[in-house]
């Protein structure tokens, strides 16, 4: 065995940049799990540089697909901010009928 199959790709060049265009191709193709992905990049500045704003937009674009983890996160991100009690609360309950557990115990509050 190579070891490739335990987590073991030692030589194998590792290639970042190419591997965000990748998702980056994904996330513009509508997948979803891409779309959250870049949402967190962004968020954290994973690769690419800090944007709050556009981990925002990405999660928004997974989110109006029904994508659960999506729609968490954009409720997360809504109810830190002032005024915008009533856009969290329509995300927090599109993420608990879409299976989030985190959102059903929210909203079970």
């Amino acid at each position: 065995a190579d070891g490739k199959a335990d987590g073991d790709f030692k030589g194998v060049k590792q290639d970042i940049p190419f591997g965000l265009e990748l998702v980056g191709e994904a996330a513009d193709a509508n997948m979803l799990q891409a779309q959250h992905y870049l949402g967190w990049c962004y968020l954290e500045g994973h690769c690419v540089g800090q944007d709050a704003a556009k981990a925002t937009l990405w999660w928004q674009r997974a989110a109006v697909a029904e994508h659960g983890p999506s729609q968490w996160q954009l409720y997360r991100q809504f109810s830190q901010g002032a005024g915008l009690e009533k856009e969290a609360h329509k995300w927090l309950e599109r993420a608990a009928k879409n299976g989030v557990e985190e959102a059903k115990k929210r909203l079970a509050e």
